[in-house]
């Protein structure tokens, strides 16, 4: 995540927003390093693996956190809070979230791909580009 990314995370949080990030990755490589980052558990939705006691079984538990299935994750997500939200924004850079990006209020697409950028300039979407240098990596491997 760059600066602006970081720096924008750390607003919402301050404003007392409440933070999802659904990821189409499996949980279990993810998991720990958005929680570092100050993800909430419960709000970091990603690929979930079958597991036996001993071993992973290679399959993935459907819906896949991917394209479509990300609206099925948030709505299941909403379903499940408390609260009621009356305004949603959706941060992306994929044209494989463009099903989420329609279903919520403000789409906001960062460094988008090119059919994503088109999808942003045909519905007025907002699109930013930040960029990342060399001082803003969270981690630096020694070749670098």
């Amino acid at each position: 995540m760059s600066t602006n990314g970081l720096q924008r995370f750390q607003m919402h949080k301050d404003n007392g927003y409440e933070i999802l990030l659904i990821l189409a990755s499996m949980v279990d490589l993810v998991n720990s390093i958005v929680q570092l980052l100050g993800f909430a558990k419960d709000n970091i939705i990603a690929d979930n693996t079958q597991k036996t006691p001993a071993t992973y079984t290679g399959a993935v538990i459907e819906p896949l956190s991917f394209s479509k299935g990300k609206c099925i994750h948030y709505q299941a997500w909403l379903s499940a809070q408390e609260k009621a939200y009356q305004t949603s924004y959706w941060y992306s850079d994929s044209i494989n979230d463009q099903a989420l990006v329609t279903e919520v209020d403000y789409a906001m697409c960062v460094n988008p791909d090119a059919k994503l950028n088109a999808l942003a300039t045909k519905n007025c979407w907002s699109v930013w580009y930040w960029e990342q240098s060399a001082g803003d990596l969270l981690y630096k491997p020694d070749n670098v």
